[in-house]
């Protein structure tokens, strides 16, 4: 019977040991990958967050070499119009939110572009106002793109 209970005690302390190297890496996390792959997802998602919350200000992502429009007036004019709900411009993007999104980025490089004219006319504090509800427009689009309108609008009447 003692002899039963050593081997028993022996097989089973031995089988203990076995599982212990063969499959230490499943002790330490089962689940490491899946925890990986979640982090993962997460720095993904945040980055996702990120980009979605980055205004035109954040970055330079384009220089006008040559302008579309011949100067501000025109610029304004044009990109009100646009921004109108059924334009000609907003009719061929499939997405009304993108379209105004472009065209807000648009005005933002003009508005560095016609800088001189800005301060010629005396809008600049009206252009750091439009600068802010673009800004706003990034941040919540449907809250805030009435707004922006209303203000170009503005701006546009002055000129």
């Amino acid at each position: 019977m003692k002899k039963v209970l050593i081997w028993t005690t022996a097989v089973a302390v031995t089988g203990l040991l076995i599982f212990v190297i063969f499959w230490q890496k499943d002790l330490k996390d089962p689940n490491k990958e899946a925890h990986e792959e979640i982090e993962h997802n997460k720095e993904a998602q945040k980055d996702i967050e990120h980009k979605d919350e980055t205004t035109p200000t954040d970055e330079v992502d384009y220089v006008i070499d040559k302008p579309e429009h011949s100067n501000l007036k025109q610029t304004v004019h044009n990109i009100h119009d646009s921004l109108q709900p059924n334009s000609e411009y907003k009719n061929v993007w499939a997405d009304e939110k993108e379209a105004d999104l472009n065209l807000l980025s648009s005005l933002y490089d003009y508005m560095n572009y016609y800088n001189e004219e800005i301060d010629h006319y005396g809008l600049s504090k009206d252009f750091e106002e439009l600068e802010k509800a673009i800004s706003s427009v990034y941040v919540d689009y449907d809250s805030n793109i009435d707004d922006l309108i209303q203000k170009l609008g503005e701006i546009k009447q002055k000129l």
